[in-house]
């Protein structure tokens, strides 16, 4: 059995399957992805951004939230664009999210972007500061690793795989903890704006 994660494996092996019958092939980065820039100090809106499914378990709730407190936190402004295909998503849990959005008085701060092809995807990772991924479950996380390859800092939980993902080039939080991750938000964004930047990241 081929697994795509270290985190895949422990799980199968928790299950009884034979270590001799597991190996690990982690998921590759298209080259398109990888094109980190020389740093200039951010001026304006910190540009956040999320890709996934609009699914409970990948946390859009726990996104908006944290946004929304990274910006009572400071002076920053912060804009969370949102990626993926609404095809296959949770409907009721959507309607939440943008109900929240709604009713947060910062409508302006968010953006759905619908369907986008991979051509506009590594376009939108170009463009963000900040890739945010609050995903109760992970059993990879391919995006987190496009961001990491494209210059872009991970905040997530530490959910699954993600840590693994992240490993020192993000900031991690305890799963559910939202307000935690709008700290972290808070913290790089405002490293972002220093001449020097020293982000604060997970050792």
């Amino acid at each position: 059995v081929v697994c795509d994660s270290r985190y895949n494996l422990e799980d199968l092996l928790s299950i009884g399957i034979p270590r001799r019958k597991l190996d690990v092939l982690n998921l590759p980065v298209k080259p398109q992805f990888e094109t980190p820039g020389e740093f200039q100090p951010k001026k304006g809106t910190i540009e956040v951004l999320f890709v996934g499914r609009f699914v409970p378990s990948k946390g859009l709730l726990d996104a908006v939230y944290a946004v929304l407190h990274a910006q009572a936190l400071g002076s920053s402004q912060y804009r969370l664009s949102l990626a993926g295909d609404a095809t296959f998503c949770d409907v009721e849990y959507m309607a939440r999210v943008h109900s929240l959005v709604a009713a947060s008085g910062h409508s302006d701060s968010f953006r759905f972007t619908g369907v986008i092809d991979e051509t506009r995807l590594v376009e939108e990772f170009r463009k963000a500061d900040v890739f945010l991924i609050p995903s109760y479950h992970e059993g990879f996380c391919l995006p987190a690793l496009e961001a990491i390859a494209s210059g872009c800092p991970v905040i997530g939980y530490d959910a699954g795989n993600l840590p693994t993902i992240v490993n020192g080039l993000g900031r991690i939080a305890p799963v559910g903890d939202w307000r935690a991750l709008g700290a972290a938000l808070h913290e790089v964004g405002t490293a972002l704006r220093s001449t020097a930047p020293r982000l604060p990241l997970d050792a």
